[in-house]
């Protein structure tokens, strides 16, 4: 793991970057519960890749029509993405962190829910207009309640 800068200024930049790229892992938990599939799609690069354990991969940008038939099914979701372990290499970043999302599949019933907890590893690009997703590989370690879902 690199060290962080040493200098104020270099030190206030990667602050910066960091809060950055963990508000666009916020913003994407955001997204997908409210159903925004387009929305996560503008989060990726143009050629930024997703990789999940529900179908092929696909482009990020195609969000909206590759992984938003298979959201569609439930009626609500509850997103949390947590520990965002990330390091920033000039306008190139990694991350590693953990997500627990519920998912609820009858609506009006909010006992029946099929959760899952998973990783998330992702890489970022700096563009002109702020970090990008440039690959996003979601990794579930655990499900419960009722099956997850249709692929």
């Amino acid at each position: 793991m690199p060290s962080p800068p040493t200098t104020p200024e270099a030190q206030l930049a990667w602050l910066v970057d960091r809060a950055q790229i963990s508000d666009l892992l916020v913003t994407y938990a955001r997204l997908a519960d409210a159903a925004d599939w387009e929305g996560i799609g503008a989060l990726f690069t143009e050629d930024g890749e997703v990789t999940a354990p529900f179908g092929p991969a696909y482009r990020g940008r195609e969000f909206a029509t590759k992984a938003g038939p298979f959201m569609s099914q439930f009626w609500a979701t509850h997103h949390m993405t947590t520990n965002h372990a990330i390091e920033i290499d000039g306008d190139r970043a990694t991350s590693h962190s953990y997500l627990q999302a519920v998912h609820l599949t009858r609506q009006g019933d909010p006992s029946a829910h099929a959760d899952v907890g998973a990783w998330y590893d992702h890489t970022f690009v700096r563009q002109d207009d702020g970090w990008r997703i440039a690959s996003m590989n979601l990794s579930f370690v655990w499900t419960d309640g009722e099956p997850f879902g249709r692929a």
